[in-house]
């Protein structure tokens, strides 16, 4: 055998004995990892709760009569006191010329017979029987005055009308609904809420909330009033929050999910929730090391909101917990640390 072939065998037994002297790579696991941090927390009540007019009402006719005007569109804002229907008053304006009259007459009646009765000319039976027409003939005309006015129907305050329910030329009677008016700039949201969170619930707390109509919207309110009578059945008790409606985005009757404000903690020892593992010994995290070795520790867990799991006991902020693929890990195992 040549030296060059000699030389290339032993090298290439030298590197065989090297390599086989390594041994098996060490495994690692794969893991997603977080470091346990500090945020604010708010304890929270989801409920769904319905929307309503602050102020809300049906304007119906006092009198009886003819239809004769509208003065709205339907739908529209109206101001207060603006006119809504006018009536006919061609009748009332007759019986208020002859209420006019028979007070006139009535009241000479009247101022005759009382000098009569300082003249002893009547008796005080006769007296009163004219006190009596004098008074009876003012409270017609009075009345008549009343139902003049009340031919013109007017707004009782601000707020959007809904659809007439009369037509122009139709009679109605007194009592005859006409329309509706909401105040739709303040709106009231209500809810019922289980009488174990009566305790927690305080005029002027916060109430955020959501709409089907406007998912993506987060609108704010507050408690404005808390029922001092328990429903029986169900066991809840009715909250109203008033809602400020400015750009009218808002509507009566509209359905709200509602997030009730409980309590808040400012400054929360949190992780993810996925870290979590339950057994019969308890809630447990896989905890790493600096040589990505990991352990099995309890905790105890307070809140857990929105993927996120406070944490009152068992860990110190920093820590670095599993927070995917623990399902494969044991105590003492090593991990990668994956993004």
């Amino acid at each position: 055998m040549n030296k060059p072939l000699w030389l290339l065998l032993l090298l290439v037994g030298c590197g065989s004995e090297q390599k086989t002297s390594e041994g098996p790579p060490e495994f690692r696991v794969p893991v997603v990892v977080e470091a346990v941090a500090r945020e604010a927390l708010v304890d929270q009540l989801e409920l769904i709760a319905t929307l309503n007019a602050r102020e809300k009402v049906i304007v119906m006719s006092e009198i009886d009569g003819m239809v004769r005007e509208i003065g709205f569109a339907e739908g529209t804002h109206v101001t207060e006191s603006q006119m809504l229907f006018r009536l006919d008053d061609s009748k009332i304006k007759a019986d208020l010329v002859e209420a006019e009259a028979n007070l006139k007459l009535a009241q000479l009646k009247y101022e005759r017979g009382r000098k009569l009765l300082r003249d002893q000319t009547i008796n005080q039976q006769d007296f009163d029987q004219l006190e009596a027409e004098f008074k009876a003939s003012q409270a017609r005309l009075d009345r008549a005055q009343e139902d003049l006015l009340d031919t013109e129907i007017k707004a009782p305050f601000a707020g959007n009308v809904g659809a007439r329910l009369v037509s122009p030329g139709q009679f109605v009677t007194r009592g005859t609904a006409m329309t509706e008016i909401v105040d739709a700039d303040s709106l009231l949201l209500e809810c019922h809420v289980p009488e174990r969170y009566l305790t927690v619930l305080q005029i002027g707390a916060p109430v955020s909330f959501h709409t089907v109509s406007f998912p993506e919207r987060l609108f704010n309110a507050s408690v404005t009033f808390v029922s001092p009578i328990i429903d029986p059945v169900n066991r809840t008790v009715m909250v109203k929050a008033g809602v400020a409606n400015r750009d009218g985005a808002l509507k009566p009757g509209m359905l709200g999910n509602v997030n009730l404000e409980l309590a808040r903690y400012p400054n929360a020892l949190t992780i993810g929730e996925a870290a979590l593992t339950f057994s019969r010994q308890g809630t447990a995290v896989m905890v790493v090391d600096e040589q990505d070795q990991v352990t099995s520790r309890s905790v105890e867990v307070g809140l857990r909101i929105r993927g996120r799991a406070q944490i009152l006991n068992g860990l110190a902020e920093g820590d670095v917990v599993v927070v995917e693929g623990h399902q494969k890990l044991y105590p003492g195992a090593k991990i990668t640390r994956v993004e």
